[in-house]
């Protein structure tokens, strides 16, 4: 008896009927090997017909068994291809800007960096359609086939890396279910970011876990940075996407929208934004025990400018460490406004001491700095 070879089977004893988009298994096989060729089919969406002893596709099942011996059963979902789910398209349309945008223009141009076989694009136009809006989309997709899904719809979409895709801005929406492997969202994001007009908006799909696990990462801050203009409630973990909303993910997930590179910068740089994360900044610690508890026992054991300011310093840099829902509003580009403000607030007789430049903080051990205030 010749030895099982899924690949051999595969491509030599399956008869295709590509008209009807159906399969049958030729040889007769063993339980065994049997299943292993039942699960491919059913994984490129085979659905068995008993009465007929086919497998039922609603694509090309020719195309969809030659990405399995182009990139091997193991790597099916190589490109990391997760359509994204009604419910989830429903939250955009219905908490997202996406719920007004373009209701006045006469037409909006939009981005799909990552298209997969088109399903955000087939749910934006729907969308755009019974809502009078036109949605003008163009997509890319680094899987040709996918490519070619696409395009049989009718749907604009190339095949490319969209990351070696020269940026334009010409873009009023990016809306994307970026690759979620790593923190590849983040490079994904970052490069569609630069394809907005200046007025632009960018709404993503993205995994969690970069969110309490930013410390330290510069991209992940620079992501959390962005997310905290407009996307602070889609921060907090009670309003994740439950782990299984995508098909075959098991983390959460959530939407955040940015603007354009332009305009982020005007408001992270702006006055307004500024003091008004300063008031958020202070508001957390009215309410939160332990921090105001520290301010206290600074207030009344450190002496001397130098040391109470360095004191408010390190517990200014201790909570912006912690990565927990109640620190995920706080910009950390402003460490040294809120050192400020908390001096200005509490010590002010020391406040000289940060009026041109706020000092370096020494070299200490912030555990035993605390507990020498009976703090910690």
């Amino acid at each position: 008896m010749a030895t099982f070879n899924l690949f051999n089977t595969l491509k030599n004893d399956l008869e295709i009927d590509t008209g009807e988009r159906t399969v049958s298994v030729i040889p007769q096989l063993s339980p065994k090997n049997y299943a292993q060729v039942k699960s491919i089919l059913n994984r490129l969406g085979g659905d068995w017909v008993t009465q007929k002893q086919h497998f039922q596709f609603s694509k090309c099942p020719q195309a969809l068994i030659q990405r399995v011996l182009s990139v091997g059963s193991r790597h099916l979902n190589s490109f990391h291809f997760y359509p994204t789910p009604e419910v989830i398209f429903n939250y955009i349309t219905q908490f997202t800007p996406l719920s007004f945008f373009g209701a006045s223009e006469k037409q909006v141009r939009v981005l799909e960096p990552s298209a997969g076989e088109g399903s955000l694009i087939r749910q934006l136009e729907a969308f755009g359609k019974m809502e009078g809006r036109d949605f003008v989309t163009d997509g890319f997709d680094i899987d040709p086939l996918n490519v070619i899904f696409c395009q049989e719809a009718g749907l604009n979409v190339q095949q490319a890396d969209f990351l070696n895709v020269e940026p334009v801005e010409n873009y009023d929406l990016v809306l994307m279910n970026p690759p979620f492997n790593g923190d590849e969202f983040i490079k994904h994001i970052q490069h569609a970011q630069k394809f907005l007009k200046p007025t632009g908006l960018l709404i993503s799909i993205v995994p969690t876990q970069w969110i309490k696990t930013f410390d330290g990462k510069a991209n992940r801050m620079w992501l959390l940075e962005q997310a905290q203009i407009d996307s602070t409630t889609d921060l907090d973990e009670n309003n994740f996407f439950e782990p299984g909303t995508f098909k075959g993910v098991s983390i959460p997930t959530t939407v955040i929208c940015l603007r354009s590179c332009q305009s982020a910068e005007q408001v992270l740089n702006s006055k307004q934004y500024r003091e008004s994360s300063i008031k958020a900044f202070g508001f957390y610690i009215d309410n939160h025990g332990k921090s105001w508890d520290k301010l206290h026992r600074i207030k009344m054991d450190v002496e001397g400018a130098d040391k109470t300011v360095e004191a408010v310093q390190m517990l200014t840099a201790s909570i912006l460490r912690d990565m927990t829902a109640d620190t995920t509003h706080l910009v950390r580009r402003y460490e040294e406004n809120y050192v400020v403000s908390l001096v200005d607030q509490w010590f002010p007789k020391y406040a000289y001491k940060l009026q041109k430049a706020p000092p370096e903080p020494q070299q200490l051990n912030l555990g035993l700095f605390l507990d020498e205030l009976q703090v910690a």
